[in-house]
């Protein structure tokens, strides 16, 4: 059925009359009387009625304070914009939602900057012919808040169905299928779930169905102990009547939190409340708040997806992403897909994605799973094999790059390599070079993250330090020799009551004194045990200059 004018306002005034008329929701058709279909509703419309039913899609973005394990690559763009296969990685999930019927428009909801997504928003637009916006959280709702909190945008062409996406998830988007699903169901939701190994499944939200028909019942979030190897995929299709299972969580919250400033508990009784509601009541979790209290009560049903599925959190996944991709498109687009056979063009084997303005030399041989974006130069005899190429990369000649993601403007000399043994899952399995790095000839790179404006002028193997720190430091000049030992990071928290980096560089004219380093930071105990001043900085030097590098305790 679909939802004639109103938006989310003449929402509630039809849940209003249904609920008169002794109907819980009125889009739950097994529950729907007769009356309550009449015209006289003024908001229903069967669907034999002529009238199609519309479906609007979200997108969750996230913002910069996540991903932070994408690192180095989110420094330079942000992570759902990244190429995978040749695309962005939110592009895949966009395209995906192009095929459902009757889709209306589609909504990114994120932390990011406007201005971040307004160039892509407006190409894909036009590309899709499908309106495409993109929508800014101010501050975290959570999950399933946030798509409440933009109920009134969402609602705009009363749609009868909401697709909700997250963008870091890679797999074939049956998203036609699960919606002919939903309906059969009759339920407010349907959730994407897939089968993985029993070792992975407590990594993830798991939960227990119905084998005949496919009822939702439990769900619990990245569990201790074993539940099931069934898994939620992250792509969910909801009635609108999810907006009201979303308010019943926030005004349940209020409630609970009125009664606690009013109520005469004890003190410890009153301490454990606290702990477990003090929580903006706008803030609302899909998972925990939403999924598992409403499993087991016919209102949720999973289909389930026998194709491939994977989480993006690393750049190693995205990697392997990148190569599910260009398989699909061979089913998809293979127009997408580049060809030769050395002659005229370079050799390509397997999937390959070049940049209609990129240049590869002929005698270059490139495959599988390689995606060369925009203005990359392939020198002759280059050898790319499972590789992401980003802009303005430049290869010499006999070249190597094996497990590898080459960032921006940086540039292989000749005879150099870049590999690593491809251990997707592993902190070290593939190479990644940021912006700017420049690798010199004949020199070694493996198993490293290497940061952006970094030359290598010596073989690298295996550059990770454990629980360091990102550190930039301003004015250093692009391409200087350095000592790159323990420059990279690997994604590693600061420890409680540190900074998330090292102070920055002194001033020129001397090094400071340790008591004032000190300063730098109220807990002044936990800063002088673990850092220390050195005259050996990991980049070129400051006139006078030393910089705070971190250790841990020698009795820890």
């Amino acid at each position: 059925m679909t939802v004639v004018g109103g938006g989310y306002d003449g929402l509630k005034s039809m849940k209003g009359m249904c609920k008169q008329e002794g109907l819980s929701s009125p889009f739950l058709r097994s529950r729907v009387p007769s009356s309550c279909q009449q015209q006289e509703l003024g908001f229903l419309k069967m669907e034999n009625s002529g009238e199609m039913e519309k479906v609007v899609a979200v997108i969750m973005v996230g913002g910069p304070t996540k991903g932070t394990r994408f690192r180095p690559l989110s420094f330079n763009i942000p992570k759902p914009l990244f190429p995978l296969a040749g695309q962005p990685m939110v592009h895949h999930p966009i395209s995906a939602c192009k095929r459902i019927p009757n889709l209306a428009r589609i909504f990114l909801i994120g932390f990011y900057d406007e201005k971040e997504f307004a160039l892509y928003v407006s190409s894909i637009s036009n590309e899709l012919k499908v309106p495409v916006r993109y929508l800014k959280e101010e501050r975290p709702h959570g999950s399933a808040g946030g798509l409440y909190h933009f109920r009134n945008l969402i609602m705009e062409d009363s749609p009868s169905h909401i697709f909700l996406l997250n963008c870091d998830v890679c797999c074939n988007f049956p998203l036609t299928d699960m919606l002919e699903a939903h309906k059969r169901y009759g339920g407010m939701g349907t959730l994407l779930v897939v089968k993985v190994s029993a070792e992975s499944a407590n990594q993830f939200g798991t939960l227990i169905s119905d084998p005949v028909t496919n009822e939702l019942l439990h769900y619990t979030e990245k569990p201790e102990t074993f539940v099931s190897d069934l898994i939620n995929c992250g792509v969910y299709i909801f009635t609108p009547d999810i907006f009201f299972a979303i308010e019943d969580v926030s005004n349940d919250r209020a409630d609970r939190a009125n009664l606690r400033r009013l109520s005469s508990l004890d003190i410890s009784t009153s301490t454990s409340f606290l702990n477990r509601t003090n929580i903006p009541t706008d803030f609302v979790r899909l998972d925990q708040d939403i999924l598992s209290p409403l499993a087991g009560k016919k209102q949720l049903y999973t289909y389930e997806t026998m194709d491939y599925w994977e989480q993006i959190k690393t750049p190693g996944i995205s990697l392997k992403c990148s190569g599910l991709y260009l398989a699909q498109f061979r089913l998809t687009c293979p127009h997408l897909l580049a060809s030769g056979d050395g002659t005229r063009s370079a050799t390509v084997v397997g999937d390959v994605y070049v940049h209609p303005s990129a240049k590869v030399h002929p005698t270059a041989k490139v495959g599988p799973n390689v995606s060369i974006s925009a203005n990359v130069r392939v020198g002759p005899g280059v050898r790319l094999i499972s590789c992401i190429i980003l802009d303005d990369v430049e290869l010499e000649e006999n070249a190597v790059v094996i497990n590898s993601i080459v960032g921006w403007k940086s540039s292989l000399g000749r005879w150099s390599r870049v590999q690593a043994d491809g251990d997707y899952n592993s902190k070290l399995g593939i190479t990644i070079l940021g912006e700017y790095v420049v690798v010199e000839q004949e020199v070694v790179v493996v198993n490293s993250i290497v940061l952006p404006n970094k030359t290598l002028n010596e073989d690298s193997e295996k550059e990770v330090a454990e629980n360091r720190y990102f550190v930039e430091f301003p004015g250093v000049q692009r391409g200087a020799d350095v000592d790159h030992e323990g420059e990279v990071n690997a994604g590693a928290e600061a420890p409680p009551g540190l900074p998330e980096a090292p102070p920055p560089l002194p001033a020129a004219g001397g090094r400071p004194f340790k008591k004032d380093a000190i300063k730098r930071n109220q807990d002044s105990q936990a800063r002088a045990g673990r850092y220390e001043i050195t005259d050996s900085p990991p980049v070129p030097p400051r006139a006078g200059g030393g910089v705070m590098r971190k250790r841990a305790r020698a009795e820890e």
